[in-house]
């Protein structure tokens, strides 16, 4: 009876994590993707992707002006370089 009753709580177990693996796992890391996803893309607002736009839709992006893309005038002096073999 003992022989039985063990090879029973095995399969149970065995059914156990065959089921919590199948469905149960996906979907708990689903879960878990979606929120550190969110989480990344609330800390990082400018790596988020770009929605898709319908075809034929316009739309204009403003760039900030406040970038200035020229280098500080006090950065040094340029240095000819010369390759030496």
């Amino acid at each position: 009876m003992g022989l039985l009753r063990f090879l029973f709580i095995v399969f149970l177990i065995y059914l156990f994590f065959r089921v919590f693996n199948r469905f149960i796992l996906p979907l708990l890391v689903r879960l878990t993707l979606h929120k550190v996803q969110t989480r990344f893309y609330e800390q990082n607002p400018h790596l988020k992707p770009e929605t898709p736009q319908k075809e034929g839709k316009v739309t204009i992006k403003r760039v900030s002006k406040d970038k200035d893309d020229h280098a500080p005038p006090d950065i040094g002096e340029y240095v000819d370089y010369e390759e030496i073999k």
